[in-house]
């Protein structure tokens, strides 16, 4: 067989003729596109670069793009391999944004959302892709940044270039000089996956819509004879067409096997993994992948092993040397691209750097993440340039041109069901300006303007002015727990103020608010028809918060605190204090003990300086209501199971996960209730709470059923939440 094999290599030899014409020639690479099916790419590397083949000129689309660039750049193919192992593929392809990375702004609206729409002139529009590529574009970025000086491809330790598809005319882009990681970003940015990547006012897309293989390319750079490693995925046969999604596939797959078939005319070894069973997005089977990679270039070691030696007489030993690194820099100075609309010191507070200066790489990344994080752009990302004085660091930012429609769904037993309907819009009221429109639908509706600007008084302070309207029911017990009122609140408020965001976790704000509550009785036991009144009141308010999700988080704390002083406070019916203090605070942080259990400890506490105050401010527990700050959750308590003006809490709860994104939560809270603040010393009013929960991840959120009961209670409390929590 390897005879055969041997003779079929010397014959094409024989008819390939610039063998004869010149002893060395020029070795071109060619990796195909195929999404994690490129990844065998790094296989057949190994192969061919531990036989000592020096390649000479490479060319590749998508994954084959950044597989073929890495090498060309310097990076070992052991180092490739590491690298594409330890890389989390779908954090890449989601591109979420951490929340640690949020400004502290942005985590209030985190986990409310099912859908986000785009607007544009004052259309609603379908997104142009699942994610802004702003994760790969950054991680592309860091991969490369030792070259981010070099603008022309072929001045790569191996000359390079890569294959992107102008979506305007679907015609094929060879992009062999520029700024790297937008070409590679550009080459690999799969249609409904990744949105348009702009360059030279071109929107680029994946390359393999136009050309999948670029043989006919890496020739035109002056390779002589070219390697081709495909693992482009082959036709379906007739009888496997049996569902609609392989319909469509073949359809949107059939002129890339139509073009491959036509490169491949003009390719010299030709190496096909068997990967057949594998699909675009299989990241999780790296290993199977690279191996099968591995066997296939295997299968030609003969043909190589005959193309190395009649190339170069014998082994090269070293291919190429490593590639060049550095963990830190000296950055003389920086430059701002893209920015018109936002405050040049939202920029700059958020990437806080002390330049000029040495900067670490994960520095940057931070700062990168961070400006991200405002929401203010669609994409940030940085280049290093060289200047006369040294090395200049380049922020370059894609500013939001959308405003956005978000939906959210939720049902809670206590509150019902509702939909969200969020309005966003950026920069329309002034520079660096946000204006949030909130509308909760349903049986108890509310709604929340919200416009918030940053001064260029220092980074990241800020004016915060918002209007909410609020209805909620409110229960009054009697000792066998039967209602005896319940009356239905209208609650109007009003506030303005100063707010400065000391970094992503931590924010101070004060002003003056102006509140209103019309309370009117479904069921009572007073001889009053309501008991409204109007208030206003100076407030401080300071948020911490670092959890690392918006639900079911496993990491972090969170602490909230208020100290508000009421004045001018005016009653319809009864005689009350007409001023008093009220401070409360609000804790939780949780503690990963395993990859399997997290423990969560809370605390809560409310006190009122004054002894006749309205109860409209007095602190509700057993209920959560994202509207009002003195309403506080207890596992296992009645909904608003007890109004009290003074408390204090803690708790904890246990959470074991026993599926994927699947939990069990074991909770207890002890309370304390005190009519008067110096009461709470006696506990002679204290409360036990338990809870038994099981909470899971869905399509349109999370879901959590709980039954608990407190010592307030002789009964079981069964609560059901479904969807994410507003």
């Amino acid at each position: 067989m390897k005879s055969f094999q041997l003779i079929i290599i010397l014959l094409s030899l024989f008819l390939f003729p610039v063998f004869g014409q010149n002893k060395n020639p020029k070795i071109g690479l060619t990796l195909s596109g195929g999404g994690a099916k490129g990844l065998a790419h790094i296989g057949a590397l190994k192969v061919i670069d531990s036989l000592g083949i020096r390649i000479d000129y490479i060319s590749g689309t998508s994954m084959g793009s950044i597989v073929g660039g890495l090498y060309a750049i310097g990076y070992s193919i052991k180092r490739i391999e590491e690298l594409a192992k330890s890389l989390d593929w779908k954090d890449l392809f989601m591109d979420y944004t951490p929340r640690r990375s949020l400004s502290i702004e942005e985590k209030d609206e985190d986990g409310k959302f099912v859908s986000v729409f785009p607007i544009q002139k004052r259309k609603i529009l379908l997104p142009t892709g699942w994610s802004g590529g702003q994760k790969i574009s950054n991680k592309l970025a860091s991969l490369t940044w030792s070259v981010h000086y070099i603008d022309d491809f072929k001045k790569f330790k191996i000359p390079f270039c890569c294959i992107a598809t102008d979506i305007e005319n679907v015609k094929a882009v060879v992009l062999n000089k520029g700024f790297l990681p937008d070409a590679l970003h550009s080459s690999a940015a799969m249609p409904s996956i990744f949105k348009p990547v702009e360059i030279n006012d071109q929107l680029l897309l994946d390359g393999g819509i136009v050309r999948n293989f670029p043989i006919s390319d890496v020739m035109e750079m002056g390779a002589e004879y070219v390697i081709g490693v495909d693992v482009t995925a082959p036709l379906y046969k007739k009888n496997q067409l049996k569902t609609l999604w392989e319909i469509l596939d073949q359809a949107s797959t059939y002129t890339i096997a139509e073009t491959n078939t036509e490169q491949r005319k003009n390719c010299n070894l030709f190496i096909r993994p068997e990967i057949e069973e594998f699909g675009n997005f299989d990241f999780e089977m790296i290993d199977s992948l690279i191996k099968l990679g591995e066997i296939a270039a295997l299968k030609m070691k003969d043909q190589l092993i005959f193309l190395r030696d009649s190339l170069n007489g014998k082994k090269t030993e070293t291919i190429q040397s490593e590639y060049e690194d550095f963990q830190s820099i000296y950055i003389n100075s920086y430059r701002i691209e893209g920015r018109s609309r936002v405050s040049k010191n939202l920029v700059l507070g958020n990437l806080n750097l002390k330049i000029p200066g040495w900067v670490t790489l994960k520095q940057i990344e931070k700062g990168i993440e961070r400006i991200y994080g405002t929401l203010y752009f669609e994409r940030v990302n940085y280049k290093l340039e060289n200047i006369e004085e040294g090395t200049e660091l380049v922020i370059r930012l894609k500013e939001q041109t959308n405003n956005y429609l978000k939906l959210g769904l939720n049902y809670d037993s206590n509150l019902k069901s509702g939909v969200l309907l969020n309005f966003t819009f950026r920069n329309i009221l002034g520079e660096g300006s946000r204006l949030l429109l909130d509308a909760k639908l349903g049986e108890h509706p509310a709604f929340k303007t919200q416009y918030s600007i940053h001064t260029r008084l220092k980074p990241n302070i800020g004016f915060t002015t918002q209007l909410i309207y609020n209805n909620f029911e409110e229960n009054y017990y009697d000792n066998l727990d039967k209602i005896i009122s319940k009356f239905e609140v209208d609650h109007y408020s009003a506030s303005a103020g100063l707010h400065t965001s000391l970094s992503n976790s931590v924010q101070i704000s004060s002003g003056i608010s102006a509140n209103a509550f019309d309370q009117n009785p479904l069921i009572t036991a007073f001889d009053t028809i309501n008991l409204s009144t109007h208030s206003f009141s100076l407030y401080v308010h300071s948020i911490i918060e670092n959890l690392n999700k918006a639900v079911f988080s496993d990491k972090g704390m969170r602490l909230m605190t208020e100290i508000r002083y009421y004045f001018k406070n005016k009653y319809y019916v009864g005689s009350f204090a007409p001023t008093f203090l009220r401070m409360n605070f609000n804790y939780s942080r949780f503690i990963p003990l395993s990859k399997k259990f997290c423990f969560n400890l809370n605390a809560a506490g409310g006190l009122i300086i004054e002894s006749n105050v309205h109860n409209a401010n007095h602190f509700y527990l057993g209920a959560e209501n994202p509207y009002e700050i003195n309403h506080i959750q207890i596992p296992g308590m009645k909904y608003m199971g007890i109004s009290t003006p003074n408390f204090i809490s803690a708790g904890a709860a246990l959470r074991r996960e026993i599926g994927t994104e699947k939990y069990l939560f074991l909770k207890y809270t002890f309370t304390n209730l005190g009519t008067y603040y110096a009461d709470l010393k006696e506990f002679s009013s204290v409360i036990h709470s338990f809870a038994l929960s099981f909470g899971m991840k869905t399509l349109i959120g999370p879901i959590e059923i709980q039954v608990g009961k407190s010592t307030l209670s002789n009964d079981l409390e069964t609560t059901l939440r479904l969807g994410y929590f507003f």
